[in-house]
């Protein structure tokens, strides 16, 4: 009885593990034609408008700067939480915007698309020449929506590095969450 009933649910949810990869894949596919178009616009005035707006729409921008504070959201204000996320977006956007200066006709090949515990991993190639590049997307159903947590570039995730970083400014500034924004907004003038 045991077996019949995990056979029933493994043909049950096949077809929807089917669809969200088909679903991911014209996502994935949507998302990087619009980085594309975005960066080979001839009109580079708006650019950074523009990758922050892909961000916002494509990102977990929420999840990801909450996470990588951990408990110290919980002992500050929703306005130093508002200004340290705005400082992340725009960090998050001038990192994106620091890979575009380096654009030169690369493309993005999707690999393939797979389930994990946390979402989805989706395996893909910057392909430039005779090179390649890693790149693996981290991405999770938010209110029905995918979104990117982590990108995963020659196997040195964002997030990580990210989380490395920021820990460390905390720890030498004894948790201020102001602090670290203050820093984040220094980092993106330069």
């Amino acid at each position: 009885m045991l077996k019949k009933i995990k056979y029933f649910l493994i043909i049950l949810f096949i077809p929807l593990l089917l669809n969200a990869n088909e679903e991911l894949e014209i996502w994935f596919t949507d998302m990087s034609n619009d980085f594309i178009q975005i960066v080979e616009r001839a009109d580079k005035s708006n650019l950074q408008k523009e990758l922050s707006f892909l961000i916002e729409k494509k990102f977990a921008v929420n999840s990801i700067s909450m996470s990588l504070i951990g408990n110290i959201s919980k002992k500050n204000s929703q306005e130093n939480l508002d200004k340290y996320k705005k400082a992340f977006l725009s960090h998050l956007t001038k990192t994106l915007y620091n890979l575009v200066e380096r654009y030169d006709g690369q493309i993005i090949k999707l690999d393939k698309i797979e389930k994990d515990v946390n979402g989805f991993l989706i395996y893909s190639k910057l392909e430039y020449e005779n090179k390649s590049y890693s790149i693996v997307w981290r991405v999770v159903y938010i209110e029905n929506e995918p979104k990117v947590l982590d990108v995963i570039i020659e196997n040195t995730s964002y997030y990580v590095t990210k989380k490395s970083e920021f820990s460390q400014i905390l720890r030498d500034n004894k948790g201020e969450l102001s602090q670290l924004t203050k820093i984040i907004k220094e980092v993106n003038l330069n």
